[in-house]
């Protein structure tokens, strides 16, 4: 069939208004490259399902506005504003109904996964900041920046699950993560309170958490300086801690830790395991002091050696 130029005017504007409306298959739907940020879990099949029917349903109607009868491309020409709308007579020569369903289907950023770059997180920011809350944690933990997602949005996904219906796989592992890392941090009766960056660390390492590289990183980046001291001290005897002072400034120092540790967090001097360190560890962050619990441990038992036992 050889078109007036008009009529195939109207097939090249059909073929163009598609590809304004699902963009071009073969660029703007190619997968986008997540290998250097893919991280947790994602719904890419749906994604390439989605290309895989966006090609044929393409190929389709490109192949039918070519073979459509003068009189149908032209009536077709001056309907394109509305969607693909034509006489119903030509519809199924379109795939009028596979448009719409791709129209219904088209996956959003969430299926990438939170390796999305619309979900980038920035590691260096929140990494600066002195504490985090169960919020940041749990998203920056999976890769995802805290701002992408408003911190009740975790309420409607339990909801959504509690109806039987099922969530969008990145989704559902930023639940998982929030329910562990919810066991960690302190409950006030008004909600969860921030955490000092290194406490968020040694739940990370002692409970074998999985997270993202690069939030992991920052942690390790904010606390090394901090670590250094505490090696430097840890190192020093109590003997060579006590040389610069008097004998009895030396026990007045031993006195007043033992009893803040054991009438202040209840440290039970002959125990093997101590909740105490790990509260005394987190009240010293919550001031901006890093100190691990072993060597807190160490330097409460000489202050308890110390003092007398009756």
């Amino acid at each position: 069939m050889i078109c007036h130029k008009g009529l195939f005017d109207a097939a090249y504007a059909g073929r163009t208004r598609f590809d304004c409306r699902f963009g071009d298959g073969e660029k703007i739907w190619q997968t986008i490259d997540l290998e250097a940020t893919r991280f947790g879990a994602n719904n890419l099949n749906q994604v390439e399902d989605f290309e895989t029917n966006l090609r044929e349903v393409r190929n389709e109607v490109f192949v039918a506005l070519e073979q459509m009868p003068d009189k149908s491309l032209s009536d077709f020409r001056s309907m394109i504003a509305d969607s693909f709308r034509i006489d119903e007579s030509d519809v199924d020569a379109i795939s009028a109904k596979k448009i719409d369903r791709l129209d219904r289907s088209i996956p959003p950023p969430v299926a990438y996964g939170f390796g999305h770059p619309s979900y980038t997180a920035r590691f260096g920011f929140w990494a600066k900041m002195p504490r985090l809350s169960l919020h940041e944690v749990s998203l920056l933990s999976i890769g995802a920046d805290p701002s992408c997602m408003k911190d009740d949005k975790f309420s409607e996904f339990q909801k959504t699950l509690d109806r039987g219906k099922s969530l969008w796989a990145a989704h559902a592992s930023f639940l998982e993560q929030r329910e562990i890392f919810s066991r960690c941090f302190h409950f006030t009766g008004f909600g969860y309170a921030p955490e000092g960056i290194s406490q968020i660390k040694h739940w990370i390492d002692d409970l074998d958490i999985l997270v993202h590289p690069e939030f992991y990183e920052g942690l390790e980046a904010r606390i090394a300086p901090k670590q250094a001291e505490v090696v430097a001290t840890d190192s020093l005897t109590s003997a060579q801690l006590s040389s610069s002072l008097t004998d009895k400034e030396t026990e007045t120092l031993y006195k007043l830790i033992a009893a803040m540790a054991i009438r202040g967090y209840a440290f039970e001097p002959d125990a093997k395991r101590n909740q105490a360190t790990a509260d005394i560890r987190s009240d010293l962050d919550l001031l901006g002091i890093s100190l691990d619990q072993k060597t807190i441990l160490k330097w409460v038992r000489i202050a308890c050696d110390v003092v007398p036992k009756d």
